[in-house]
């Protein structure tokens, strides 16, 4: 059987090695050429496998970058762009100026929250205050305008395990979503408003019984109580749509968010570490 390689690799071992040499495998004869191809196919298959390398760490670099968590500015661009919000709009209409000066519209307030400094030496010169609502003005609409909601994001938060369920070899996890704040500055309070696949979010901790027993024992304390609480990771998108306990502003200090999940890793420790499972909705469902 014949193989043929890229010749590069045949000059690369002839400039590695005078072994390789035209006169020297000539003078060396069918040996030669047989342990030259075995060292072609070593450095082609090795190759082949830093490539694999490098190309599953750029796909874990990816996932990371689209998967980010949801910083404060993006959840207050998101708030807007859901809302529609604009900048001139007054606070008092969505009730978050009660109870503490946080601007008269949202322009002030995105300003008082994310450039104080900058907003508060504007505020005495009619000049600069002009050229600085200007420019924010535009950089809050060009915020809005960016808010995509393909983006996904991660949240991490504590959870229960319950009783281990010996006929479906699991623990259940309890959480209540509408106790995940993703943002609360001056009166602004967004909350996870529900989960829209929800009912395809496994919310158990799948274990077979010999390992849910360690697992269990490794949580006790000397006195025999148990330290129940597990770590959880949620990768998820914002919907563009108002949630359900934000249909209209009447006496609300605050809007909430609806998200689709699109997993949920399950941990041991707080520092996110000690992966345990990584559970994905059972089907792809909007409603």
């Amino acid at each position: 059987m014949t193989i043929i390689f890229d010749t590069s690799l045949q000059d690369y071992l002839i400039g590695q090695n005078s072994k390789w040499r035209p006169d020297t495998i000539q003078k060396n004869g069918a040996d030669s050429k047989s342990q030259m191809s075995r060292e072609i196919i070593f450095i082609y298959m090795k190759s082949k496998f830093i490539l694999s390398i490098i190309f599953l760490f750029f796909v874990l670099i990816s996932f990371n970058i689209n998967a980010q968590k949801l910083n404060k500015e993006q959840a207050f661009f998101y708030f807007m762009k859901i809302y529609n919000l604009k900048p001139s709009t007054a606070t008092f209409k969505t009730g978050i100026s009660q109870g503490g000066n946080c601007g008269s519209n949202y322009l002030e307030y995105y300003a008082n929250i994310f450039d104080s400094y900058n907003y508060n030496q504007s505020r005495n010169d009619e000049f600069k205050k002009n050229n600085y609502d200007e420019v924010l003005n535009n950089k809050l609409l060009e915020g809005i305008n960016n808010v995509d909601f393909s983006n996904k994001y991660t949240i991490s938060f504590t959870a229960q395990f319950g009783t281990y369920s010996f006929s479906n070899s699991t623990f259940p996890i309890s959480f209540d979503v509408n106790n995940i704040r993703l943002y609360d500055e001056c009166h602004l309070m967004i909350y996870i408003d529900r989960i829209v696949n929800s009912v395809y979010l496994d919310r158990n901790l799948h274990l077979p019984k010999d390992q849910a027993e360690e697992f269990l024992d490794y949580r006790k304390d000397k006195f025999g109580n148990i330290d129940r609480r597990i770590y959880l990771n949620l990768t998820y998108s914002i919907l563009n749509r108002k949630a359900n306990r934000a249909k209209n502003f009447s006496n609300m200090l605050g809007s909430n968010f609806d998200i689709y999940f699109y997993s949920i890793e399950i941990y041991n420790d707080e520092g996110l570490t000690e992966k345990l499972r990584t559970n994905y909705p059972g089907i792809d469902y909007y409603d």
